[in-house]
């Protein structure tokens, strides 16, 4: 299964930023989650923050 965002780090900072897949196929704009863990991050994106 295909996870419904992107988690990549911007080059210029220590946090992981995502974009989430919207109901039309589009990608979100970039936000940053705050974390600087990738699996801080993907928890606060399952649990829908």
């Amino acid at each position: 299964m295909n996870k419904p965002y992107l988690l990549f780090r911007n080059h210029n900072s220590p946090y992981w930023y995502a974009q989430i897949r919207l109901a039309d196929g589009s990608l979100s704009r970039n936000k940053s989650t705050g974390k600087e863990s990738i699996t801080e991050a993907e928890k606060l994106l399952w649990n829908g923050v």
